[in-house]
């Protein structure tokens, strides 16, 4: 998400500028976007099976960010002069936008707008476990995971490609395997929780999809295997659908609730690294001209700030504009719409802006 060093754009020997990363950082960031406004519907209880449709092919859109930081952050180049002044670029990038948006969320959504009760403990609390905002966590997540690459990029650098697929695969497993134990305490199955998730815990449930990221791009899948996960995509959805309402019966019991849709478990898992690493197998080599590459690159810049505007843009027109919070297909493409619109437009005046710039 936050803007990543442009020459860190290409594994391998050949360096150059890929069009395809930044066009994945728009299309997800407008699917991030929809998942959020679709929220709606699902806790009005009127998400019919069409929305949820939308809704469960949209899932992919947060892992394609985490694939799209890996595949960046640990690029060699991204580090070429020490993880000292990585990490300072890093952060110098990160830690002012989740201050200020976090601050931003609790003071003038929570607080003024939803006028929730709110106190210094409350704000200790959703600091430790990363629920300043919905959306938040994903900057609490990637700050763990840039604090881990100068140490995962010098092993990943003898055997790149096998390793980052070797490792990735493996902390995606690991993810599964923890995430499913706690959802089996949840069910009542077993008593205990493995991981509790927070500011300090997100990252390790992330790492898969990080240095998967890099894996894609440094050793693409066979385009066979790349148009064929293309093509059972639509399945895969589908399967998403039934899993998902399986579990909202109550009937599955802890087989459902293991398989039920989200990031960190297998279906998802499947699903978000199969797209993500077919579409850059199959659009790797797609070049374009210099005025299409400024215009790509400044959309790709953009949605570092579009995905921290949107949460607030979203509850202010639900709020305040009538009819927009309406849980029917027609209001929600509406207020998606809009929302990645006026997120958009604020996002690419705010980096034309010093101060603003700084935290979008």
């Amino acid at each position: 998400m936050p803007d990543e060093d442009r020459t860190a754009l290409r594994g391998g020997a050949r360096p150059g500028y890929l069009p395809l990363l930044d066009v994945i950082r728009v299309v997800a960031v407008a699917g991030v976007v929809g998942v959020h406004v679709l929220a709606g519907a699902e806790e009005a209880g009127a998400e019919g099976t069409g929305l949820l449709t939308v809704d469960m092919a949209l899932v992919a859109a947060v892992p394609a960010f985490f694939m799209i930081s890996g595949a960046l952050g640990l690029d060699p180049r991204a580090q070429r002069n020490g993880a000292g002044a990585f990490l300072r670029r890093r952060a110098a990038r990160i830690l002012p936008a989740l201050v200020v948006w976090s601050a931003l969320c609790i003071l003038v959504i929570r607080v003024g707008l939803l006028r929730t009760p709110t106190d210094l403990r409350d704000v200790v609390s959703m600091v430790v476990t990363g629920t300043t905002a919905p959306h938040l966590y994903f900057l609490f997540a990637l700050a763990g995971l840039v604090l881990l690459s100068p140490v995962i990029q010098p092993f990943l650098a003898p055997y790149e490609g096998r390793r980052a697929w070797i490792l990735g695969l493996g902390a995606c497993a690991w993810t599964v395997a923890v995430m499913a134990v706690g959802r089996l305490a949840e069910a009542g199955v077993l008593s205990t929780v493995p991981i509790e998730l927070g500011t300090g815990t997100f990252f390790l449930v992330y790492l898969g999809y990080y240095v998967l990221g890099r894996a894609v791009l440094v050793a693409p899948v066979p385009r066979r295997l790349a148009v064929a996960l293309l093509a059972v995509s639509p399945a895969w959805v589908a399967l998403l659908v039934v899993l998902y309402r399986w579990a909202a019966t109550g009937t599955g019991g802890a087989t459902a609730a293991v398989l039920s849709p989200a990031y960190v478990t297998a279906p998802v898992m499947a699903y978000s690294v199969g797209l993500v690493a077919a579409v850059v197998s199959l659009g790797r080599d797609w070049r374009v001209g210099e005025v299409a590459a400024r215009r790509l690159r400044r959309a790709g810049e953009a949605t570092f700030g579009v995905y921290l505007v949107h949460y607030p843009v979203l509850v202010l027109l639900r709020e305040l504009v009538p009819g927009l919070d309406a849980p029917t297909a027609g209001a929600l493409l509406g207020l998606w719409a809009l929302t990645a619109a006026i997120s958009a437009v604020f996002a690419l005046l705010a980096m034309r802006v010093p101060g603003l710039r700084r935290v979008v």
